[in-house]
């Protein structure tokens, strides 16, 4: 009786304990993998003269700063290597007369626009299973009004959904579960929802970022951290972003590389060309069939705002000057946005005080010719005449539009290759002084910048963005990559 046996054959070579394969090397053309119980736990390729290496479906380290070398001493995080061995360990596959499970988790109607598109491609289709899982925490005062606006906007449009402790992953086992935001804070309390925890349940996370990201981020840990390193980042199964030069940040700054990320066109743009926008009648009784100008507020950067380093947003009291200015242009109606942490960050700082930043918002809803504005963006973005901007994803797609926008910053920024592109298509300002120059030289009368926009629109935006189906083009994606993957078993 032999405790250990070895199988070899020309391309396979299986060590046995009593009939047990616990090792196997198996070759095939230009790779060579490494099972553990028929475990595949290790994979080298060999692709035009260099070896490239996986581990548990994860490749090993990635691209350095200039991406002409691949960075070894950067190497993958091991709860990234457990979690994708427990991934193919319980990979979830597509069964015969099976509908294939697409659900979705829901933190907030803002990130709706997201997933719009998909979502709605996903539910018109009779073949897939789709459930909407609302992800809160019920009494928590941080997040309380938050979570009162994203149930209401589920209940107004009619989608059905299920509460996320009342959802079991184990038992309900779905083959695609999509993220709504990447950030690990939204997921750790939720123990059942934590990204590695659904990975290892053999569940394919998919997400699609909520905004765009258009900053290069050198030099800036926090903005890499936002936009690269959490765990939804690199333990995705599929990531899906607008732009290839997105994907070259993966490369650069995600533990697990960039090779799961899938360049589609981002589907929020998807609207745009479906739907059919109209503002709030109050406000467009106030402004009265007056030209509309929108004016996003960003907040300052933590990673910005260090020691006496100047921040790249426009200082509050130069808000102040703006606002007295805009209110002087009667013709025409000025609509703000502005980020929720615009006023928390500008009192934490000393920017201002709490008093100032409520008579700053008293003053612009009680102008005749301004208001603030609390409904979604893409209805604004729309329907507006022209754009002022600061720093902001939204920026991106003013640009989409063939309208002047002002792009407004006290220090400039790295930007990514396409958005520094579409930003040479905006005018640049820096103070009041800006703004005055483009309301009466530029908006509404002669913008030479609008004909260089749409002579690099094709290069800035993929063309597939302005044909309504990039939603339906993931859906698309998704299953025939899910019935791929079940067709080997």
């Amino acid at each position: 009786m032999h405790i250990f046996s070895t199988h070899r054959s020309e391309y396979q070579k299986t060590l046995y304990l009593f009939n047990i394969p616990i090792y196997t090397r198996k070759r095939e053309k230009n790779r060579v993998k490494f099972y553990l119980f028929r475990i595949p736990i290790w994979k080298k390729i060999y692709d035009d003269g260099k070896v490239k290496h996986y581990f548990g479906g994860v490749r090993i380290g990635k691209f350095d700063s200039n991406k002409s070398l691949y960075n070894k001493d950067k190497s993958v995080p091991l709860y990234i290597c457990l979690s994708k061995i427990s991934f193919k360990m319980n990979q979830r596959h597509l069964n015969k007369n099976e509908k294939l499970k697409i659900h979705f988790l829901y933190i907030a109607d803002s990130y709706w626009p997201s997933w719009e598109s998909i979502y709605n491609a996903c539910a018109k289709d009779e073949n897939l299973d789709v459930k909407v899982i609302f992800l809160r925490t019920k009494g928590t005062q941080l997040y309380s009004s938050q979570y009162v606006e994203a149930e209401k906007f589920l209940k107004i449009r009619k989608i059905p959904y299920i509460e996320y402790q009342n959802y079991i992953p184990e038992e309900e086992r779905p083959h695609v579960i999509l993220y709504q935001t990447p950030y690990n804070v939204n997921y750790d309390v939720f123990n059942k929802l934590r990204p590695d925890f659904i990975t290892g349940l053999g569940i394919r996370i998919v997400y699609i970022s909520y905004g765009i990201e258009y900053d290069k981020s050198i030099n800036n840990e926090h903005i890499q951290n936002l936009h690269y390193t959490h765990k939804v980042h690199s333990l995705a199964w599929r990531l899906f972003v607008m732009h290839s030069d997105i994907k070259d940040g993966f490369y650069k700054y995600c533990p697990a590389g960039g090779f799961h990320i899938v360049v589609s066109g981002h589907p929020k743009f998807d609207c745009y060309v479906n739907n059919k926008f109209s503002l709030p009648n109050t406000l467009l009784e106030k402004a009265n069939g007056r030209k509309i100008i929108a004016f996003q507020i960003h907040c300052y950067n933590d990673s910005d705002c260090i020691g006496e380093k100047r921040i790249h947003s426009i200082p509050f009291a130069e808000h102040l000057k703006i606002q007295q200015i805009l209110s002087s242009y009667k013709k025409y109606f000025f609509v703000y946005t502005i980020h929720p942490a615009f006023k928390t960050r500008n009192i934490s700082r000393g920017f201002c005080t709490s008093k100032d930043y409520f008579n700053f918002i008293k003053k612009i809803e009680s102008s005749n010719n301004m208001c603030v504005y609390k409904g979604d963006h893409q209805t604004l973005l729309a329907e507006a005449d022209a754009f002022i901007t600061e720093n902001s994803s939204l920026m991106i797609e003013m640009g989409f539009f063939n309208k002047s926008v002002l792009y407004m910053y006290d220090r400039p920024i790295a930007l990514k290759p396409f958005a520094e592109k579409l930003v040479s298509t905006f005018h640049h300002g820096h103070s009041h002084k800006d703004v005055v120059n483009f309301i009466e030289n530029i908006v509404f009368k002669h913008d030479d910048l609008l004909q260089k926009r749409a002579l690099q629109r094709e290069s800035i935006f993929p063309k597939s963005t302005y044909d309504g189906n990039i939603g339906l083009r993931i859906k698309q994606y998704i299953i025939k990559t899910v019935k791929e993957e079940s067709s080997h078993l």
